[in-house]
């Protein structure tokens, strides 16, 4: 991930489950520039029919490694998540 033109963290993802038109589990390790890791997670994604539409429901468990200090900004991160979901989306 980068911001502003700087390597904020790396992500190494790996999926663990899909069922099609159901539900995605994702398994991440997030490591900062140097290598060291700052956080572990697991990301449940479900997809719901919803009339003519689908729901999509997200769960995350983190568990972070070094504290507070050692933190990205989750905020960030889903910001960009939800992004290139839309943008894909729109394509």
């Amino acid at each position: 991930m980068t911001k502003q033109g700087k390597t904020m963290c790396h992500f190494e993802e790996r999926c663990i489950d899909m069922v099609a038109d159901a539900r995605y589990v994702m398994c991440a390790l997030v490591k900062a520039p140097d290598g060291t890791p700052l956080q572990s997670s697991q990301t449940t994604m479900a997809f719901l029919p919803e009339g003519p539409s689908t729901c999509v429901t997200c769960t995350e468990q983190i568990a972070w490694y070094f504290g507070e200090p050692a933190r990205a900004d989750p905020e960030d991160v889903w910001t960009l998540y939800l992004d290139n979901i839309e943008a894909a989306l729109s394509e």
